[in-house]
Order: structure tokens, then C-alpha cells, then sequence
């Protein structure tokens, strides 16, 4: 069974609450309660940071995505109006047409194969 890690973080806080709560009675047993509340508290809190971080993250890589794919398009429509340029310069039917052409058809044979 996997837990989140918003119930691992939610679990620490509720053992340490819990210690807390029966602090007393713990006490008597020579427990070092105060240590271990304060260790779980700081786990929680160093594990909710690098969650926070994570996330932050995880946007940031969403938007550097969506860039990328974008700039990648805009190449690939750049290239492809080139061809077409190129063709309707030379002819579609002439030797150096068809080459031209093949330039495009070639990547999109590979991309379909991949």
C-alpha cells in the first residue's frame, strides 16, 4: 500500500499531537518526548517544504513544456513553408521539386515509424 504524501506528512503531525496530548504520561516512562515531537515536527515541516518546492516545479516544467513544444512547432511550420516555397519556386514536377518535397515526406515516414 502506497500512502500520499499528504497522509505521510498528516500521519507525522497526529504522532506528534498524540505525544503531545499524553505527554505526561510518556514523561513518566523516560521517554525524551520533547525530542522526538520536535523531530517530527521539523520531518513534517522539511518534508511539506520540499513538497512545496516539488510542486513549484512541477508548474515550471508544465509552462517549460508548453514552450518547448510551441517554439518546436513553429520550427517545424517554418521549415515546412520553406519547402513549399521552394517547390512552387522551382515546380512541383521538376527534379529539384520532387527533392524538395522528399525533404518533408522523409521525417514524416520516420515520425509515423517511430
Amino acid at each position: 500500500m502506497t500512502l500520499t504524501k499528504t497522509t505521510i506528512i498528516g500521519f507525522c503531525e497526529a504522532v506528534a499531537d498524540f505525544m503531545q496530548t499524553n505527554r505526561s504520561t510518556l514523561m513518566e516512562r523516560n521517554a525524551d518526548i520533547d525530542r522526538i515531537i520536535s523531530e517530527l515536527r521539523k520531518k513534517s515541516d522539511d518534508a511539506l517544504a520540499e513538497c512545496s518546492g516539488h510542486e513549484i516545479l512541477a508548474v515550471k516544467l508544465r509552462e517549460s513544456t508548453a514552450r518547448t513544444d510551441a517554439a518546436v512547432a513553429e520550427a517545424y511550420n517554418a521549415a515546412s513553408a520553406a519547402v513549399d516555397i521552394t517547390a512552387g519556386l522551382v515546380g512541383k514536377t521538376t527534379e529539384l521539386g520532387h527533392q524538395t518535397a522528399r525533404l518533408r515526406s522523409r521525417i514524416i515516414r520516420r515520425r509515423s515509424s517511430e
